[in-house]
């Protein structure tokens, strides 16, 4: 099982402060995809071991786990970031 899937499987358990944690690392995560796809564009998809797809998957259903257990604003970030870095036709 990756690193990806254990988070995932973690969060419906998971107390608030390590919801608060996974929320930060992957808006930062997805801020700096979004710099790198902007200054090196479509080819930075090629460096990782995930496609596109599957890594727009896992941070969608992610955002949406995290939506069942908490209100905060900063989800709503998290959704800007997602749809900027995996928008049709973008990066």
């Amino acid at each position: 099982m990756g690193v990806a899937q254990r988070t995932y499987d973690s969060l419906g358990e998971a107390p608030l402060n390590v919801l608060w944690i996974v929320c930060a690392d992957k808006l930062d995560n997805l801020r700096s995809l979004h710099e790198d796809l902007e200054r090196v564009g479509p080819e930075l998809w090629t460096y990782f071991s995930r496609p596109k797809p599957a890594q727009s998957w896992y941070y969608r259903s992610l955002l949406r786990e995290l939506e069942k257990r908490f209100e905060e604003p900063l989800l709503e970030q998290l959704w800007i970031e997602i749809d900027a870095v995996f928008a049709e036709g973008g990066g």
